[in-house]
Formats: C-alpha cells, sequence, structure tokens
C-alpha cells in the first residue's frame, strides 16, 4: 500500500484527500508522523481505530489483539475497550496452556482489570501454588449418561480428577475449572465448580460442604452436554485450580 504514497511528487507530504484515497493503516500513520499536529488528527485517528479494529477482528489472534492494543493503550479509542477484553481472552489462553506459575503472574500484572473472571481465575490458581499442597491427578475423560443412569444413553462428555491436600492446613475452600478443548488444544469453554465449599450456594453433598484436611483425598467431577462440547472428535480437558482457602467463611 505505501508505494502509492511514494508515487507523489519528490519532496511532497501526502495531503489528506491523497490519505482518505489510499485508505490504509499504512498511509494514515505515515500522514500522522509527517503532520503530527494536522488539523486532521481527529478524523484521522477516528479512521484508524476503526481499521486497526477490522484488522485485529480477520486475524482473531493472541497477535492481532495485542497489535491493537499496544497501538491504542491510553487513548480513547472507540474500540480499545472490547480489543483489550478480547487481547485479555487470548492471552489467558496462553497462560492456560503454558501453566507456569510465572505465566499465571504475568497475566494477572497486566491483564488483572480487563476481565475481573479470568483474573479471578488466574489469583485462585496462585493462590493454590502458594498454598503448595494442593495435588491433583491428570484429568479423566470420558463419555457419561447426563442423568446418571447406568443404563441410559451416553450423551455427555465427563471429567474427573483425584485431588489431595498434601499441605498442612485444612482446606474449607477449593474450586477448580475444566477448560474443553478441541483435539488441537483450541479451547472451547471453562467451567468453574467447586471441589470443597463451607458456603454453597446451591445443593451440596455433605462431602462436599467438609473441609478437607491434611492427608484427605477427594474426587472432582463435571459433565457437559455434547451441544457444548461436541461428541466427535474427543475433546481434551485441562483443569487446574481457580480458588482456595485455608480460613473458614466468615
Amino acid at each position: 500500500m505505501l508505494p502509492v504514497l511514494f508515487a507523489l511528487p519528490i519532496g511532497c507530504s501526502p495531503s489528506y484527500t491523497d490519505v482518505q484515497r489510499i485508505d490504509t493503516i499504512e498511509a494514515y500513520e505515515a500522514f500522522l508522523e509527517a503532520d503530527p499536529d494536522s488539523a486532521y488528527r481527529n478524523p484521522v485517528e477516528k479512521r484508524l481505530d476503526e481499521l486497526w479494529w477490522d484488522r485485529a477482528v480477520q486475524q482473531d489472534s493472541l497477535e492481532g489483539w495485542a497489535a491493537f492494543t499496544e497501538r491504542w493503550e491510553g487513548s480513547k479509542a472507540k474500540h480499545y475497550p472490547e480489543a483489550l477484553a478480547k487481547h485479555a481472552e487470548f492471552a489467558w489462553n496462553a497462560a492456560v496452556a503454558d501453566g507456569s506459575e510465572g505465566a499465571v503472574q504475568a497475566y494477572v500484572d497486566k491483564f488483572g482489570k480487563a476481565n475481573q473472571v479470568l483474573a479471578g481465575r488466574a489469583r485462585g490458581w496462585l493462590d493454590a501454588v502458594h498454598y503448595g499442597g494442593l495435588e491433583l491427578s491428570a484429568p479423566r475423560v470420558e463419555k457419561v449418561n447426563l442423568a446418571e443412569d447406568p443404563e441410559g444413553p451416553l450423551n455427555g462428555w465427563g471429567v474427573s480428577v483425584d485431588a489431595k491436600n498434601t499441605g498442612k492446613d485444612t482446606l474449607y475452600y477449593v474450586r477448580l475449572s475444566v477448560q474443553w478443548q478441541k483435539p488441537d488444544g483450541t479451547p472451547i469453554e471453562t467451567k468453574d465448580y467447586p471441589l470443597v465449599s463451607d458456603n454453597w450456594t446451591m445443593p451440596a453433598t455433605e462431602e462436599q460442604q467438609t473441609p478437607i484436611k491434611p492427608g484427605e483425598s477427594r474426587v472432582w467431577q463435571w459433565t457437559e452436554d455434547f451441544g457444548v462440547v461436541a461428541e466427535s472428535p474427543e475433546p481434551k480437558a485441562v483443569v487446574f485450580p481457580s480458588g482456595l482457602r485455608t480460613t473458614p467463611k466468615e
């Protein structure tokens, strides 16, 4: 796109009419670089916001959303809040794939205010890491009957993990999250469900409400309909802690 600008007479800066005709990110950015105090700066930036947004939507990738938010950080660009939310979503998926404390902490540091749900999961994960005594087995994924009917049709996916308190404190609250993924690792959806809670807001078994003492184990399970996580191909499941408390709820 830039060669069009170079076709102008030597020594002649592109006019606002020129860049409107070319109508590309590169043309408008070159225009502002050449004349930062242009009287047309406001309409140029508004058009750039739209073009950067269109590009990010088309790419729909971590790199695309990062490019948008880095370009418009600190501005009043119309699409910045929504772009930041998308960037946070892709960055969170990258942190989950990485799975390290450093990746999760870096996410909180950069996106802690961009998406409260994702930031809450990240902080809960860090709470579990800092406790250091929550041991989770590898997830087991299998087809299940959602009504728990042993004779019924297998109409959903189930995931389960064995969780053990290997630490020194009693666990009054532990929440686990499962990120369902396509075989290639593309996220489908994420759901949160307590392993144990002393403050349930829904019906729960006595075991689910009983704190987990040091050395004790529990099984955590979650099921999902084929309408949400397709029957084929078989999905993957990543299970991680997203909340932990070693003191009773006040």
